[in-house]
């Protein structure tokens, strides 16, 4: 029962609070003992749990308990849908520590005990899930900054450790299908710091993978110099990455143009590539996205989501395409005939109690004239419009040290405090939110023979694969 309940608060982050997490582990620790029937009928109880409560976490964990759940009815031979990945697993690699025991991606049976456990640096777990391969873990020493993934010896990337709070030093690798597809179908895979210390996982230096649909090309690619982005996919090459980064720019112009009519203000650029427009005027290297915003006149965050909503509504009747994340943050905004990856990021920026707000992360010591009126600038021939007082803005999310690139840095290892998250979720939209706009847009789309998409990637059915991946992608 210990076991059970250590796994259920390891699980109550990333499969929706408590109760589903004790839900989830008892389903996985059935998985483990060979008994995917009972796996399916408790991962079926947490996913209408899930649907009746419609929660904030029901958009970030629902398409990991629909693949956990038709996983587990393939094993028990009542199969509904087609998934590769339901044929992958994880096993402990050989070497010193505790005995192998159990193929599940997530973890050995719990009778299994360590003969010699090594002292560890860290500790890791490959998970499968909806989006492909994650590995998750924690390392012991305090100045260790990132660990590297190894894949049969040959370094795939380094993650980022993040520090402070309960987060004790933990770190996230994702490694998404499409790649996943291209592993070994026997491979090996190792985390390990800096100093080459292993980190372990069941007391082994490592998980030895079985993808029996994968290719084995993928360090073939490493080798021909392709690298693997933040975000687990491939990192496009110079010429295709320009090619995006130009239809950014016009899909930028084109929602420039609707914002200065139906906008509370300009669409400006902010974060990374409003960093790449002041060092170069051009976008930073390798960057393959594209940060927007626009500056709301409300004053408190209930005020900014309505605002919001609004504002989604009518790019959508005006022929956008509009999505949200798991989160339920809005919005993407792309062009409609776009892949799902080819979208502008676009944040509402409000001033509450002093501060300026926006998401990903930002609680900024600016004042609206920071930020309006706007200023123009021209990044690759194409007019954008800027905050007014760029300089301030980016030492207030970077730091003082923004001026100097930084390859490395990535804001997911920023520790953010959880009054600063609480406020940024309270913009995010709930399913009951999603549904009110979705009947709105019905209702007005007649009149609107050109009207584009609202898109839920986090309540969208993952099944089939092929529908999913050309809406919402990975």
């Amino acid at each position: 029962m210990l076991k059970t309940l250590r796994h259920a608060l390891m699980a109550r982050i990333t499969m929706g609070g408590p109760v589903l997490g004790l839900l989830f582990a008892v389903g996985e620790r059935s998985e483990r003992r060979g008994n995917p029937r009972a796996a399916a009928r408790w991962y079926a109880r947490g996913l209408r749990r899930l649907d009746r409560r419609g929660s904030a976490a029901y958009f970030r964990v629902r398409r990991h308990w629909e693949f956990f759940l038709e996983r587990a009815r393939y094993h028990a031979g009542d199969g509904r849908v087609q998934d590769p990945l339901f044929a992958c697993c994880a096993e402990p690699a050989p070497g010193t520590g505790r005995q192998a025991g159990g193929t599940s991606g997530t973890g050995a049976d719990d009778n299994t005990r360590p003969e010699t456990l090594a002292p560890a640096a860290g500790r890791f777990e490959p998970w499968w899930k909806s989006r492909g391969l994650e590995l998750r873990g924690y390392v012991q020493n305090e100045a260790t900054k990132s660990v590297t993934v190894l894949l049969n010896g040959r370094e795939l990337r380094t993650a980022a450790v993040r520090r402070g709070g309960l987060a004790r030093g933990t770190f996230v690798f994702q490694l998404r299908r499409e790649l996943v597809e291209e592993l070994p179908p026997d491979c090996l895979l190792e985390v390990r710091t800096a100093s080459g210390e292993p980190l372990l996982w069941q007391g082994r230096p490592g998980a030895r993978l079985r993808v029996p649909h994968g290719r084995g090309t993928l360090l073939a690619g490493l080798e021909a110099g392709e690298q693997i982005d933040k975000k687990g996919g491939r990192a496009p090459a110079a010429d295709s990455l320009r090619e995006r980064q130009d239809t950014y720019l016009e899909i930028y112009t084109r929602a420039r143009e609707f914002f200065a009519s139906h906008g509370p203000s300009p669409l400006f650029i902010l974060y990374g590539t409003l960093l790449g427009y002041y060092r170069d005027r051009d976008f930073i290297p390798g960057d393959d996205d594209f940060d927007a915003g626009h500056f709301s006149s409300r004053s408190t965050a209930a005020e900014v989501k309505a605002e919001v909503m609004e504002l989604v509504v009518a790019c959508v009747l005006a022929g956008f395409t509009c999505s949200f994340n798991r989160s339920g943050r809005l919005f993407r905004l792309r062009r409609a005939g776009d892949g799902p990856h080819i979208h502008l990021d676009i944040r509402p920026l409000w001033y509450e109690r002093g501060m300026v707000w926006a998401h990903k992360q930002a609680c900024l010591p600016l004042k609206p004239e920071d930020v309006v009126p706007t200023e123009k600038g021209v990044l690759r021939g194409v007019e954008v419009d800027l905050p007014r007082n760029t300089e301030a803005f980016l030492e207030a999310y970077y730091g003082p040290g923004w001026k100097i690139p930084d390859p490395g840095y990535s804001n997911a290892a920023v520790r953010v405090p959880r009054r600063v998250r609480r406020k940024l979720a309270s913009v995010c939209i709930s399913p009951h939110d999603y549904h009110a706009m979705q009947a709105e847009i019905a209702a007005r789309r007649p009149a609107h023979p050109g009207a584009g998409e609202l898109i839920s990637e986090g309540s969208h059915s993952l099944y089939p694969l092929e529908e999913y991946s050309r809406k919402c992608g990975w």
